[in-house]
């Protein structure tokens, strides 16, 4: 039974995919954390961490969702990927000013910066998803 000489290269991307979602994943729960930690609520303990807890979400469905992107359409996956990164880094920058006006303390800016990454991040992925999936035309099927 032949799978194709595409299908090596196929998974391997997937693969990748499924990686890089998973980083995705984990800056989005790291980011929850985050803003459960400056609404008072902490996590106190490692043990804390290895329970279900539905903030892990994110992680896993970067996972999926990254894995199932690479794996179906790459280019769409790595123009989306670097689309959301953009959008993470000028989320981010703008968060760093934002978080001392919502926050007080020295870490307010950190916060801020880091739950606009996620923000832009994960709202960058998914109007790049959508748009390049929008775009999609015969020619160019990827």
């Amino acid at each position: 039974m032949s799978r194709g000489p595409g299908w090596a290269r196929r998974l391997t991307r997937g693969i990748a995919g499924g990686v890089v979602g998973l980083a995705v994943g984990f800056f989005v729960t790291l980011a929850i954390f985050v803003a459960e930690a400056r609404a008072g609520r902490y996590v106190y303990s490692l043990d804390d961490l290895t329970l279900w807890r539905w903030e892990s979400l994110p992680t896993w469905a970067g996972l999926v969702v990254g894995g199932v992107v690479a794996w179906r359409a790459p280019r769409r996956g790595v123009g989306a990927l670097w689309r959301g990164l953009v959008a993470a880094g000028l989320a981010g920058a703008a968060g760093w000013w934002v978080g001392p006006a919502v926050w007080v303390g020295r870490s307010a800016p950190w916060a801020g910066a880091v739950l606009g990454a996620a923000g832009g991040l994960v709202v960058g992925l998914t109007v790049a998803g959508v748009w390049a999936g929008r775009r999609r035309t015969a020619a160019d099927p990827s």
